[in-house]
Order: structure tokens, then C-alpha cells, then sequence
């Protein structure tokens, strides 16, 4: 019954975040992805 928690720095480059959003919506059903400004751009 697991889910995952994708947080993704607001300025990170939107063609990485629409992949990775494709990815995670193709094979799981429970999640959530969302920007989150507390991370730093490096992580």
C-alpha cells in the first residue's frame, strides 16, 4: 500500500520534471510530486 513523494526544486529544469512526472505517473499510482523551495538546486 505503499505511495512515493517526488519534491523537486521549483527551478529545476522543466523538461527533467515533466520526465520524471511521466515516469512516476506510468508506474505507480499512489503519489504526489511537488515543488518544494526549502531544497537547494544541487540536490
Amino acid at each position: 500500500h505503499g505511495g512515493l513523494v517526488m519534491l523537486y526544486h521549483p527551478c529545476a529544469n522543466p523538461l527533467e520534471v515533466k520526465r520524471l512526472k511521466s515516469l512516476v505517473q506510468g508506474c505507480l499510482r499512489r503519489h504526489i510530486i511537488t515543488p518544494y523551495s526549502l531544497l537547494s538546486e544541487d540536490k
